[in-house]
């Protein structure tokens, strides 16, 4: 493992409607949008994340952001627009999803406690690179692997939102770094076609 790419609130710039944490969500006064039908980053996860959350933070997190939801979309870049343009208050989304060309600075992002990430044992959040057994070139793997979990490795991580295992954030997140990879499949059927354009940044 070499990076790793967190789970954050998104809310508009100047943060109008007061989020500071999972909580806030199920406020009465908070609009939230989120995308139920994507792929399993952006979908399936985050509604085990809201579980989770349920469980270690405060009860009726999850029932509190549906509740609240303007908008439930097939696709986890449509739930920025709506955030962006503070229609919405809140969503949750992966960090490197805010360093993409179409979202960055467009909205702000609320760490999420560690603990939560950890609890939810499934996910997208670890980033691992791993030889493929016969590779024809195994010395370019070794260095390419080298490179991804060295200085040019973190620049680039850091560069597009990730959170790589020689930076500064590294130390406060160190449980995520553990993490063993998830036996279950959260995906469905796969990534949409705008699903895979962030996953190619």
């Amino acid at each position: 493992m070499f990076s790793l790419d967190p789970y954050v609130i998104i809310v508009p710039p100047g943060n109008p409607g007061r989020i500071q944490g999972l909580e806030d969500l199920k406020r009465p006064d908070v609009k939230t949008v989120y995308s139920p039908t994507a792929s399993g980053p952006s979908g399936k996860v985050v509604d085990i994340l809201l579980e989770t959350a349920d469980r270690l933070v405060a009860p009726g997190i999850r029932e509190g952001f549906i509740r609240n939801a303007i908008e439930a979309h097939d696709c986890g870049w449509k739930v920025f627009p709506p955030v962006a343009e503070g229609r919405a208050h809140a969503s949750i989304t992966r960090l490197s999803m805010t360093t993409a060309k179409e979202t960055r600075g467009k909205v702000e992002a609320i760490p999420l406690p560690v603990k939560v990430m950890v609890g939810m044992k499934v996910g997208a959040i670890p980033q691992r690179v791993a030889p493929i057994a016969g590779s024809k070139h195994p010395e370019l793997v070794a260095q390419y692997i080298e490179a991804l979990r060295g200085d040019l490795g973190r620049e680039v991580c850091e560069k597009h939102g990730y959170i790589h295992s020689l930076s500064s954030e590294a130390a406060s997140h160190k449980a995520l770094f553990k993490m063993k990879p998830a036996k279950s499949k959260v995906g469905g059927k796969g990534q949409s076609q705008n699903e895979k354009r962030g996953s190619e940044q």
